[in-house]
């Protein structure tokens, strides 16, 4: 499971059951999600969130009527979702996904909905808005009322098409009575920074500012300090992680964010990863010239040490951004860490 970093909400893990967390479609019928539910820690959110595209387990929609599927498509209104690999191909319906629900009992739920990226056409993109409004009423039409209230999280799809954003928020703002916020889904998967703030500014325009407002697929400091600008009160991301993965260490308050370990300039380096971190890696002494020769030799060594320090600095960083906001500071926050950083918008 994923840790999401939190600006507003009060809850100290974000966990979520996808594709991405190596369930499959089948996996998710059987229930085997539930050994891992139980292992979680305390104060732990947990979110079931199904999406169609933008994983290799849940794949693209191309059927008509609430279909979501792969191959020749169908039309039953389901998910089809596999094992990595292509093997135990599993129909999941929306009936399927609720009683899965039912049975999880997730702190948050967000009602299953087919992903428009900025790779489809705009009649596709359009399909995959439509068939995700129908599966968002059918699911609202299946959960009791009081428990849709407390746990259901709408998707708002239209990849970086803010008309396509805004008929999605709409659709999202009309059933706001029986949900306790909004995800803003499919952002990062093609489209422009200024093109996915323009379409975020637009969906968001339309959605009530007294519900959550949740967005995935975004994580850098630029991107946070901007949808946080707009009003997105959780970002579920993997940043810290995937910048470890390219042997990047973070140091977002600073004038150079990132360290690549990679760089020949460190296989001599006998000084700590960041100096002055109290994170657990650098507290330890491991040294940028180790972590270097780690990465060079592919031991997965080195991708850890750098997810946790990362994942320390991110934390951090993320405090002084809530801080910030609990005393109306932020557009200072924004500002100093634009101008130690020199990074732009648009960067």
């Amino acid at each position: 499971a994923g840790n999401g970093a939190l600006v507003q909400a009060p809850v100290l893990d974000w966990a979520t059951l996808n594709a991405n967390t190596g369930f499959s479609g089948a996996d998710l019928a059987k229930d085997r999600p539930l050994r891992a539910v139980a292992a979680l820690p305390l104060h732990t959110a947990l979110v079931l969130s199904l999406r169609a595209a933008g994983s290799d387990d849940f794949v693209d929609a191309v059927g008509e009527t609430n279909a979501l599927s792969g191959g020749n498509g169908n039309a039953n209104g389901s998910i089809i979702g596999e094992a990595r690999g292509g093997a135990n191909r599993c129909k999941l319906t929306v009936a399927d996904i609720v009683r899965l629900q039912s049975a999880l009992r997730c702190d948050l739920f967000e009602a299953p909905s087919e992903q428009a990226t900025e790779f489809m056409s705009a009649k596709r993109a359009s399909r995959a808005v439509a068939a995700s409004s129908r599966m968002v009423d059918e699911v609202v039409e299946r959960l009791e009322t009081d428990v849709a209230a407390q746990t259901l999280l709408i998707p708002v799809q239209g990849a970086g098409n803010s008309e396509l954003r805004r008929v999605s928020a709409r659709h999202a703002a009309s059933l706001a009575g029986r949900a306790v916020g909004f995800t803003l889904s499919g952002v990062g998967v093609g489209e422009s920074l200024e093109k996915r703030f323009e379409a975020l500014a637009a969906a968001l325009s339309e959605l009530p500012w007294q519900k959550l407002r949740v967005v995935g697929g975004t994580g850098s400091p630029v991107e946070v300090l901007e949808g946080v600008r707009l009003g997105i009160d959780v970002f579920e991301t993997s940043y810290p992680f995937d910048m470890a993965e390219d042997a990047l260490a973070l140091r977002i308050s600073s004038n150079r964010p990132k360290l690549n370990l990679r760089e020949k300039r460190y296989h001599l380096d006998r000084g700590s990863l960041v100096p002055g971190c109290r994170c657990e890696a650098c507290a330890s002494g491991f040294s940028r010239a180790y972590i270097h020769h780690l990465h060079n030799v592919h031991e997965m060594l080195g991708t850890t040490l750098l997810a946790i320090h990362n994942l320390y600095e991110y934390w951090t960083w993320y405090e002084q951004l809530r801080q910030s906001i609990r005393h109306s500071q932020f557009p200072v926050f924004a500002s100093n860490y634009y101008s130690a950083a020199s990074e732009s918008i648009t960067d």
